[in-house]
């Protein structure tokens, strides 16, 4: 399939600006609350504390296995060294 056919398609399914004009003027949160300063900035520190819980679980986990591939590596090398 073409890469123009596909983007047609894409652009068919598109949102344009009468669409936009048309969601913004609709008044359907009436009945929900509106948050807080304080609710949002809570929501973006929750937020920030668990992409580093994230981070730091992918960087312990790198580091184990850089760590063991240096073991593999270094057997190999042994195992090599013994066999020659």
């Amino acid at each position: 399939m073409r890469v123009e056919f596909r983007l047609d398609a894409i652009e068919s399914n598109m949102a344009n600006k009468a669409d936009i004009a048309l969601l913004a003027s609709k008044d359907d949160f009436t009945g929900f609350v509106r948050a807080s300063g304080k609710d949002v900035q809570d929501l973006a520190v929750t937020f920030q504390k668990s992409i580093t819980d994230v981070q730091k679980s992918i960087n312990e986990q790198t580091w184990k296995f850089v760590g063991l591939a240096g073991v593999l590596v270094g057997l190999a090398f042994t195992a090599a060294k013994v066999i020659n």
